[in-house]
């Protein structure tokens, strides 16, 4: 129960993290040299108009430093926020980013441009918009949801579960990892430091979106 407590609290605190480190730098993973925080000066003052088409199939790969995850959207379940996720992927808001939260047999956790998780105070990504708790499916391993800092507060991060997990329905769940399981595994189990936070960075190099 202590261990659930903590997680969970990690989670929910997406805007609660005392680091303050928001600086670009270089960083060269395996043969790969990415600058980090690319577009930290990407910010948004309202969420993206709704452009995705509902009676169409979308999917994502999640290209990282450590390999890549393919992901199935949950576009009836969570229309507004796939579009959020895919709007930003399509416009490079994920390109450089880190994973900078990873805790071995919960969840992976990036989406936030300054690598901290607090998204510089609410700088990142400029806006919140609604929870879309519509399908109550289990948190298991390989689903795709968002984090948030409370009811209605979502933006840009989003956490991938590492394990099955009994976490309560307040968090958006909108996608699933259907290839790369073991992308997940070898991420979830990076040696981390303070925060949770990996001692090498594990970066999302960039995300394709395909339809059909």
């Amino acid at each position: 129960m202590k261990k659930y407590i903590i997680v969970l609290i990690l989670l929910i605190s997406c805007g609660g993290s005392t680091e303050t480190s928001n600086e670009t730098t270089v960083t060269t993973t395996a043969d790969t040299t990415t600058t980090l925080g690319e577009n930290m000066d990407k910010t948004y003052t309202q969420p993206h108009e709704m452009t995705i088409d509902n009676s169409k199939s979308y999917t994502a790969i999640i290209k990282t430093s450590l390999g890549d995850m393919k992901v199935e959207f949950f576009t009836n379940d969570a229309p507004m926020t796939v579009n959020n996720f895919i709007n930003l992927a399509q416009d490079g808001y994920y390109d450089g980013v880190i994973f900078h939260r990873v805790i071995s047999d919960f969840m992976i956790q990036g989406g936030d441009p300054s690598g901290t998780g607090h998204g510089d105070y609410g700088k990142y990504p400029g806006y919140q918009f609604q929870d879309e708790l519509n399908n109550q499916i289990p948190y298991s391993k390989g689903i795709l949801a968002m984090a948030n800092s409370g009811p209605n507060t979502n933006g840009s991060q989003f956490f991938i579960m590492h394990v099955d997990y009994p976490l309560p329905y307040n968090y958006t769940i909108f996608g699933k990892v259907v290839e790369g399981l073991d992308v997940i595994d070898i991420i979830a189990t990076v040696e981390t430091g303070a925060g949770d936070k990996p001692t090498s960075d594990v970066i999302i190099e960039t995300v394709e979106i395909s339809e059909s």
